[in-house]
């Protein structure tokens, strides 16, 4: 249904390079691309020229701006967005976001980032560049598109599971089997379809995730369609 209603535009990898070298940040000249979204050059960072030039132009039916990221060390499956100054379109910004948690159980809304420092800051290893240069950031000055973000998955494992309605076919666990309390017992694994979870009796001092796997990946990017 989606697809008849918008046209996607995806692209797999914008640092084939960098990957080939095994560098996670990095491309083959050391520099982080998702840090000169804001002035990006056509010879020393096509990729990035080339996606923000489409999208420019592309503005006037621009809805969504989703960049894909996995991350080495915060956990979870979470958004960094961009604070906006009229309250109304900073709600739908943050709604979008929301609703995405109330569809999976591995996206953690709580993990998300919408300040205004966010879209400033800078990291050491990008040698003094700031957040002003990333994708989220630079394509939302490019167009005034509400709705750009980062998802960043954690390569391993998350922080908490959320409670969910039946939404994507997942069976979740009876709560009223003793000793099991959905939120509070560690979830074990996932297979696409159900939660696997052990008994537990009282209370662990925070939620548990299993490991990720692909299941949870593409349920996460499920729920942000």
């Amino acid at each position: 249904r989606l697809r008849s209603q918008y046209v996607f535009k995806m692209v797999p990898i914008l640092n084939p390079d960098g990957v080939a070298r095994g560098h996670y940040r990095t491309d083959s000249r050391g520099c982080n691309l998702n840090r000169f979204y804001d002035e990006p050059s056509q010879e020393a960072h096509p990729s990035i020229y080339a996606v923000k030039t489409y999208l420019a132009g592309q503005k006037a039916s621009l809805k969504l701006y989703l960049d894909l990221h996995a991350h080495a060390s915060k956990r979870g499956c979470f958004i960094y967005g961009n604070h906006l100054e009229r309250c109304e379109r900073q709600l739908a910004n943050q709604l979008y976001v929301k609703c995405i948690s109330l569809n999976s159980p591995w996206f953690e809304y709580k993990g998300c980032d919408f300040s205004e420092k966010g879209m400033s800051g800078k990291d050491k290893r990008d040698n003094g560049l700031t957040k002003a240069g990333s994708g989220r950031v630079g394509i939302f000055l490019a167009t005034g598109c509400t709705h750009c973000y980062t998802l960043e998955c954690n390569y391993n494992e998350g922080l908490g599971t959320n409670q969910i309605g039946n939404c994507h076919g997942v069976t979740f666990p009876d709560s009223s089997v003793a000793g099991i309390s959905f939120g509070e017992s560690p979830v074990h694994g996932y297979d696409g379809v159900n939660l696997r979870y052990d008994r537990y009796i009282g209370n662990p001092s925070r939620m548990t995730t299993p490991k990720y796997n692909r299941e949870m990946f593409c349920n996460v990017g499920e729920s942000c369609a």
